[in-house]
């Protein structure tokens, strides 16, 4: 058995590093300028490992997910990053790095694993380690050095002809993009270590012969999402291939995935593509329907007949009317339960309730109460009911103690506590310093340890 090799003593050095280091080796930049820190929500300017207070800023960056770095011998290795936060009365004061999980790593590296090695490392490495691929890099004015190093395949592919290599070695790079983490993710679930498409690809030779020429990662992930859903490998690729010469394939594709994914009673309403593009022939002759229209229609119709519990009629010659009759039922069913869900959920906002001598801020109590908010304050904080419903967005209403019928500031508040948008009527802003003052004396009462919520009753206010 192979011996484990060392770690790579670069993370030592990374541990050692302040964060203003760290963050100038990744980024280029120095103290001055603002980072995120997660999930504290708020930014800070950086020097050394201090932090201090400045609100919002517009140059901002976050703080990495992980680091890269090279061994001795040119390969590479990440590690998680984690961060200690010190505080003191006003906030976090100061800033520790620490290595989680060091381990080699193969395919493609996304960008928020900080690179700490040059571009001149990076090459030389790729000189020495991958000399045939060093010199189509250079023959091509190429500079995707730490590409190659973790995904060395990448050369097979792109000699090989397949476009979207091409892509990731010409645009990516030291002194370029880096790759998105999602694009990352893609790319490493369709290709693994090999020595040729045959032995790289983890579809089959049908499908990626097909998409030789495709460009689009989405596109790509779809049709071996396809083939894992237990759809044929004849149909997936009939499908690439009906829609491959169009500008919206990476739209359409996912759709039709969706589509033959579709059941009712556990079995399949559409097991080929034979059968889905007869379907779509068909309502093209009798409603005049093209195939992305047909498409997008069909998907929406499925899922409102999913979420309801009806059978889908995919005999009937109307996809439209079907689709416009189960979207009434649909909406009528929804606003219901949307009421019912609001209910429930305003329950959980009434243990932020406060109220003073002047005002009183108090969660939103139910759809009806909502509307009112919305009506009062010409604002679209209606729209938010289904978000209210569902525990994403807490909102409440200020209003003075004297009139507590009329609505005077509309609050979201996030769930870490803070403000997300507090507007007068009209999403005017707020100038009065009593009204400011009182917001914040709210969010210093609700964050302290045993505060209990004051006793404000909504109904009396619509009496009143």
């Amino acid at each position: 058995m192979e011996k484990e090799k060392k770690i790579p003593d670069a993370f030592a050095k990374v541990e050692k590093m302040s964060v203003e280091e760290l963050l100038r080796k990744i980024y280029g930049i120095g103290p001055g300028r603002a980072i995120s820190l997660g999930h504290f929500h708020y930014y800070r300017i950086l020097s050394g490992n201090s932090l201090y207070d400045i609100g919002g800023d517009s140059r901002i960056v976050d703080l990495p997910a992980g680091i890269s770095v090279l061994d001795e011998n040119g390969e590479v290795w990440i590690a998680d990053l984690g961060f200690s936060f010190t505080e003191n009365t006003f906030g976090v004061e100061e800033i520790s790095t620490t290595i989680l999980r060091p381990r080699k790593k193969t395919g493609l590296i996304p960008k928020e694993y900080g690179r700490v090695f040059s571009a001149e490392n990076a090459e030389e490495a790729v000189r020495k380690r991958l000399p045939h691929a060093y010199k189509m890099m250079k023959d091509n004015g190429w500079f995707a050095w730490d590409v190659l190093l973790s995904a060395p395949y990448m050369e097979q592919l792109a000699s090989a002809g397949y476009r979207f290599a091409e892509d990731i070695l010409k645009n990516y790079g030291p002194e370029r993009w880096r790759i998105r983490k999602t694009e990352s993710d893609m790319v490493n679930r369709l290709c693994h270590d090999g020595t040729s498409p045959q032995t790289i690809f983890t579809v089959p030779k049908c499908l990626f012969s097909k998409l030789k020429n495709e460009r689009d990662l989405t596109t790509w992930d779809t049709v071996r999402k396809m083939q894992k859903d237990g759809i044929s490998y004849e149909d997936a690729g009939a499908a690439y291939e009906r829609f491959a010469d169009t500008r919206d394939r990476s739209k359409m594709l996912p759709l039709v995935r969706k589509i033959m994914k579709a059941e009712y009673d556990g079995k399949r309403l559409f097991h080929s593509w034979k059968k889905l593009s007869a379907y779509f022939d068909r309502i093209d002759m009798y409603e005049a329907i093209g195939l992305s229209d047909g498409i997008i229609l069909l998907s929406d119709y499925l899922d409102m007949c999913r979420k309801i519990g009806v059978r889908p009629k995919i005999d009937s010659d109307s996809l439209k009317r079907e689709h416009d009759v189960t979207a009434r039922i649909f909406l009528q069913r929804a606003k219901e339960a949307e009421k019912v869900n609001m209910e429930k959920a305003s329950v959980k906002l009434r243990k932020y309730d406060y109220a003073e001598k002047a005002f009183f801020i108090r969660g939103i109590r139910d759809y009806d109460d909502l509307l009112n908010e919305a009506e009062q304050q010409r604002n679209c904080v209606a729209s938010y009911a289904g978000s209210i419903a569902s525990g994403r967005k807490f909102v409440y209403t200020m209003r003075e103690t004297k009139h507590p019928e009329k609505a005077l500031i509309t609050v979201e508040l996030g769930k870490d506590l803070q403000i997300r948008q507090a507007y007068l009527s009209c999403n005017r802003p707020i100038t009065s310093l009593a009204q400011k003052t009182f917001l914040q004396r709210w969010l210093r009462e609700i964050r302290r340890p045993g505060f209990k919520p004051s006793e404000i009753d909504a109904d009396a206010e619509i009496a009143s």
